[in-house]
Order: C-alpha cells, then structure tokens, then sequence
C-alpha cells in the first residue's frame, strides 16, 4: 500500500510469511491462516456497505412508494440493492469473528473470553443505533453470534469448521425460505466456516473457483430477479425475494475476486478499501448523515406516496454521502491504521489480554 492506495500487487506479495508461518505451513493437516488483513476482503465489504445505503435511506426517511408496481426507482433498489448486500455484510462479520478467534489462539489469549468481549460491545452499539434505525443489525449480529460462535470456541478446531459449517447451511436453508433477519444466524455461521476453513485468501491468491460459481449463479440470480420482478407487488421479504438476493450477492462476490486478479485490482482497492477498513463507523456515520439531511433538504417527518422524484433525491445523497465518508476514510486512514470505532472496538476486545505483537482484527 502506497501512500494510502493500493499498488496492485497480489495479496501474497503484500502479506509475506513469516519463517515461522512458513514452517507451520509444511506440517500435515495446515489450514490456511486468514491474514490480518486482505485487500479482497475489504473491498467486498467496502461495496456491501454502500449497498446496503440505499435500502436503508428508505427505511430512515420513512418513504413508501406511492405504487410498488410501477415506481421505476423503488423498484431499481429493490432489484439492485435490497438483500443483495446485507447478506455479504453479515457473512463477513462470521468471518470477523474467525480471524478473531485465530488472532487469540496466535497470541495466547483465551479464545472465549475475547470473543466474548468483542461481542459485548456490539449491542451497546445497535441499542443506542437502534434509537435512530430500527432496521439496525448489530444487536441481532451480537446475539446470534452469542448463542451460536460463543460456544464453539470450546469444540476442538477441526470438529469446529465442520459444525459451523452444517449449522450454518441448515439454519440459512431455513432462514431464506422467511428471508429478512432470520438469515442472518446461519449468515454468521457460513462466515465463520469459512474463514476456519481458510477460504478467503486461497480465493484471493486464485479466483478460479470463484469464476467456475459465478458461472453457475450468475444464470441463477437472473432467473430468481426476474420472479421477484414478476410477483413485484409482493417484492421484499418473501422466499423469492431472499433467495434471489443470495444468488446476487454470491455473483457479485464472486465477480469482485475475479475482477481482483485483473488489471483493475489496484482501482477497486483505492474506491472500496477505505470504506471497508471504517466499515463500522461509517456504518453507524451514514445513521446520522442520513437523518440529519432530511429536515436540511425540507422534507416532512413520513412520506407515504413518495414518487420516484423524491426516490431519486434519495439515492442522489446516498451517493454524496458515501463520496463523503471516502475521503473521510481516506484521509483517516493515512494517519491512522483504523478507524475511530474500530479503534475502541479493538481496544474493549483485548482488554487484559496478554498480546504478543502483530496487528490485530
């Protein structure tokens, strides 16, 4: 990284292992480690952050669409954006919690209590964000991830990954057919696997598999949006609704590591890496930016027959917020290695922690 923006080079020149790792990689049996940081990961969870903008400009500025079935610009995020980011928002929070875990079994720390920590905080944060956004995810993110990855900290590592990862397709298998909140416990525990599994650089060293998917998804996500357009008037949180927003979110994942390997590697790190290093805090920033501007911009408290003007208004500070919150984080980040709330989320998570160097998550 250079000067803030990243060089293009691939995620193994930029993360070199140390003689010890790489004598721990020899051993039989080795899963891949989750580096502290990969670039892959931070700009995947850069865009679902400003994907998830859009359907909660929605929700904070109370407008409703005076026609569902032929309000062009409801439909557009509906079709776009509306569970086709939270899905890949949540699943990296799993995969938070993993490298968490692995960052404590490295420095000697005990795994349950930091993961305790780092979860304990999160629902003092969604509880107070949940004054201003009721459609706020960190408290349910804090419980679920209490009840189901809290417990696996005492299951031995190689019983652990395959529990996750049966827990996880059994709970979002049930979890798609309600849609909404409900995916978001087996979301956690797909993350979680993968991570365990060491999934996430081997994609970001060869995005093969990732192109052999999309190749599968892809058809599929058009097929499914093409039933949620048809059954539009019902569009939301319904069985077609969530599984064509799985199928988008896995294609466009899936498209971001592929495109990783290419020539435009070091352009998608410089847009989306910033944000998704603060994602937290521009998570819960976006909250105020957002409701701030509304009384600003003149519009009453509810708008229940929004047209697609006042949509399109919408969408248009969405984008002038994240713009924003860029070079926001831009500028941060060139003098600092997090952002503020990743700061004291860091802090809280080990506390009293015996740390042995290197970064943490």
């Amino acid at each position: 990284m250079r000067n803030g923006t990243y060089d293009g080079k691939s995620s193994q020149q930029q993360t070199r292992p140390t003689k010890r790792q790489s004598e721990a990689r020899s051993t039989p049996g080795h899963r891949a480690q989750v580096p502290s940081r990969l670039l892959s990961l931070d700009v995947i969870r850069g865009i679902a952050l400003c994907g998830i903008a859009f359907p909660n400009v929605i929700s904070l500025w109370r407008i409703d669409p005076d026609s569902r079935q032929d309000n062009a610009a409801w439909l557009t995020q509906e079709l776009l954006a509306h569970q086709r980011f939270f899905p890949v928002f949540t699943f990296l929070f799993g995969v938070g919690f993993s490298m968490i875990t692995a960052s404590a079994r490295r420095k000697g720390a005990n795994e349950a209590a930091v993961l305790a920590r780092r979860l304990g905080t999160l629902p003092v944060l969604g509880l107070i964000h949940k004054t201003f956004q009721p459609g706020e995810a960190l408290t349910v993110y804090a419980v679920c991830a209490l009840v189901l990855l809290e417990p696996l900290t005492f299951i031995r590592l190689d019983l652990r990954r395959k529990v996750a990862l049966l827990l996880g397709v059994v709970l979002t298998a049930v979890g798609t057919y309600f849609g909404g909140v409900l995916l978001v416990p087996g979301l956690l525990l797909l993350g979680f696997a993968a991570a365990e599994f060491g999934f996430p650089p081997l994609l970001d060293q060869d995005p093969r598999p990732a192109r052999r998917m999309l190749l599968v998804t892809l058809p599929l996500a058009l097929i499914l949006s093409w039933f949620q357009y048809v059954d539009r008037i019902h569009s939301g949180f319904s069985f077609v609704s969530a599984l064509a927003g799985l199928a988008v979110a896995v294609s466009w994942v899936c498209l971001i590591y592929v495109l990783l390997r290419s020539p435009l590697r070091s352009a998608l790190g410089t847009m989306f890496s910033p944000l998704g290093r603060m994602a937290l805090t521009n998570y819960l920033g976006a909250t105020i930016i957002l409701l701030v501007s509304r009384p600003m911009i003149g519009l009453p408290a509810e708008n229940p027959d929004a047209n697609e003007a006042l949509f399109l208004l919408a969408f248009s500070v969405v984008l002038l917020m994240l713009l924003v919150q860029w070079v926001f984080s831009h500028i941060w980040l060139r003098k600092f290695s997090q952002g503020p709330l990743e700061y004291l989320w860091r802090r809280v998570t080990w506390m009293g922690s015996f740390q042995r160097g290197g970064s943490t998550t």
